[in-house]
């Protein structure tokens, strides 16, 4: 008998000793579905929806919760959404397609990549004064060449100013750099950092400035970040996502959790042997951190800007001395220096962590990547990606905290991996 659905709310729930994903219902004890799902498309506070995505043996499929039952076999490379046409993008033998609810295929799967299509429309009641209009699709090849569908899959012409769009560069941050090469951007970047360092970046918390002097840290600081943005532009825009370079971000990413799970166990190794703490009257209060750290293939790999010198003029003269292929101001490093997050003295990991006392729950590896179960693919959201599975510690290197180029994170070599604890006495209430 088939249950009521008015009132029914789904929740995905995680057997630990399958390792799989299987669904109750609120208020119901015992498995509504047992576990045999890799994962769901059921967030953590639950759905009413009865059509969710599943993945099976590394590929996507769509399932009814309620009839419990499979519409769609897990064969696609991405996660289901389907719209209100009941149409979803999906990816199949590394390429890009659409697809209907009855699995028929409405865009063939021959293309590299495919976006949605919108016309936008004045609406006041909508915060920004405008909406989106859904009217169809346009694909593309690695070579260059875009076809368009309209809003029922069937081949169209590009609009006038979808033409226009897709025939300009992209934009930059600073109209010079169009002109520009990587070698030359590169180094504008090194001497505004160096400018950046004499105008006291590194003790910009240390010190009480005048509002002029922090204005212009500011400024100054403001024209780096937009530099190396420009510069990530630069390269993305050359960089093909095409089944070679697919394999070289597998590799960096697959060494980016491998760091990632060492991480975690010796946090949990630590913050277990560290039990006996809470007993302790004078020590109860203690914090474990592991942090996650790129590391590079060639010599250039301190991984961050590290000052040498406390005079301001020391260090600019060091730096200066360093413009070319030194350590100081290799761009590597002046964009692990800049990283958002970063407390100007040490450089902000892609991955990092704290916990306080020990729980085993704590330690779990969704937990701490904020694995969402779709992916944090922003930018890397491409069919030849479908084997690559990409966490919130890769979206902190490309899109987050740093302005990694995808071919930046393809020379990454290694990860370091750091566990840190500190003590807080009870008593005298400061770190030990």
């Amino acid at each position: 008998m088939k249950l009521q659905t008015d009132s029914i709310k789904y929740f995905k729930v995680f057997d630990k000793r399958k390792h799989l994903f299987g669904v109750k219902i609120e208020g119901q004890r015992g498995w509504y579905i047992k576990p045999q799902f890799e994962e769901i498309g059921i967030k953590d506070e639950g759905t009413a929806d009865e059509k969710v995505w599943f993945k099976q043996q590394g590929k996507y499929g769509y399932y009814h919760i309620g009839e419990r039952r499979i519409l769609i076999p897990a064969i696609y490379g991405c996660p289901l959404f389907f719209n209100t046409n009941g149409q979803s993008i999906a990816w199949k033998d590394y390429k890009t397609g659409v697809i209907n609810l009855e699995n028929q295929i409405l865009i063939p799967f021959i293309y590299d990549d495919l976006n949605i299509r919108y016309r936008c429309v004045p609406f006041p009641e909508e915060e920004d004064g405008y909406k989106k209009i859904f009217i169809g699709y346009v694909c593309f090849t690695n070579d260059g060449a875009a076809q368009a569908y309209d809003e029922n899959c069937q081949p169209t012409n590009l609009k006038d100013w979808e033409l226009e769009l897709l025939n300009k560069e992209t934009e930059y941050d600073n109209s010079e750099v169009e002109d520009m090469s990587l070698t030359e951007l590169e180094e504008r970047i090194k001497k505004e950092f160096v400018t950046l360092i004499e105008l006291g970046y590194q003790n910009y918390t240390d010190k009480v400035w005048s509002q002029e002097h922090c204005d212009k840290v500011d400024v100054q600081e403001k024209n780096v970040r937009s530099l190396l943005a420009d510069r990530q532009r630069m390269m993305n825009r050359s960089f093909v996502h095409n089944m070679e370079n697919a394999q070289r971000i597998k590799r960096t990413n697959n060494l980016l959790m491998r760091a990632i799970r060492k991480a975690i166990k010796l946090g949990e190794k630590t913050s277990k042997s560290l039990q006996w703490m809470e007993k302790v009257s004078h020590s109860t209060h203690y914090e474990i951190g592991i942090y996650v750290y790129p590391k590079w293939k060639n010599s250039k790999s301190d991984l961050r800007y590290k000052r040498k010198y406390k005079s301001p003029t020391k260090e600019k003269e060091r730096l200066t001395e360093e413009l070319h292929n030194e350590e100081g101001t290799h761009i590597w490093n002046i964009i692990a220096a800049l990283a958002n997050g970063s407390d100007y003295y040490e450089p902000h990991s892609c991955c990092d962590y704290w916990v306080n006392k020990y729980t085993p729950d704590d330690w779990d590896e969704h937990k701490i990547t904020m694995d969402d179960g779709v992916s944090w693919d922003v930018g890397m959201h491409n069919p030849v990606y479908q084997d690559v599975y990409f966490t919130y510690p890769w979206h902190c290197l490309h899109n987050h905290h740093f302005l990694y180029s995808f071919e930046d994170l393809c020379n990454i070599n290694d990860f370091l991996v750091n566990v840190e604890v500190q003590f807080v006495s009870r008593e005298q209430d400061h770190i030990l």
